[in-house]
């Protein structure tokens, strides 16, 4: 028996439609600013992408006289998230700790700016970092006595890439920069599995 539990999140999208380009320059110190904004647009280049990825196979031996229950499913694969800043060469950067939301439906963004709402929450970092699956896959099945089973899975993650803009501000002051730059997140599509039993002497 396969159970398959979602997780759900609400996602409100704010469209605010194109805007300039600001002319603010980023400080050479950063780390007294603050996330106060982000905004996604898909732009040349964006979009999602269906990736196959095979997994290690798995191997289960029942060498009793009854029957050995069996625990497969999907194992533990998280998703992935990954935000690249356009910066001059010349500067680095300094984040405080933030988290924002990132979107599994791209298809829900479009060539104006918008704002994101619930979904999966990721921090605003220039590492990569990683999240579950916003599902949980198990299947339980009775493995015969002097029987073999050999198990394959193979998972379709969606590849999203998205461009941002971020506005950060100096907390008490009016001062303020944006960031633009690239996001790539990986989401759980779908999954297939293969399984073969054999009996064994």
């Amino acid at each position: 028996m396969r159970k398959v539990i979602p997780t759900l999140g609400f996602i409100l999208f704010i469209v605010l439609g194109c805007t300039t380009e600001s002319d603010d320059v980023m400080p050479e110190n950063n780390e007294a600013y603050e996330l106060r904004d982000i905004q996604w647009i898909l732009e040349e280049g964006d979009g999602q992408e269906i990736i196959e990825k095979e997994l290690p196979g798995r191997f289960f031996k029942n060498e009793g006289d009854t029957i050995m229950q069996v625990i497969i499913g999907l194992p533990k694969e998280q998703g992935s998230s990954h935000f690249q800043f356009d910066l001059p060469e010349d500067l680095t950067f300094n984040l405080h700790s933030a988290s924002v939301s990132v979107i599994a439906h791209i298809d829900l963004l479009s060539d104006s700016y918008s704002h994101i709402g619930g979904g999966t929450k990721v921090p605003f970092q220039l590492a990569e970092s990683f999240f579950p699956f916003s599902i949980s896959i198990e299947e339980t099945t009775g493995l015969n006595p002097h029987t073999q089973m050999s198990y394959r899975e193979t998972i379709f993650l969606k590849k999203n890439i998205a461009t941002f803009k971020a506005r950060f501000e100096q907390p008490g002051t009016k001062d303020s920069f944006e960031l633009k730059g690239k996001w790539t997140g990986f989401f759980y599509h779908t999954m297939e599995s293969k399984s073969v039993i054999e009996e064994i002497d």
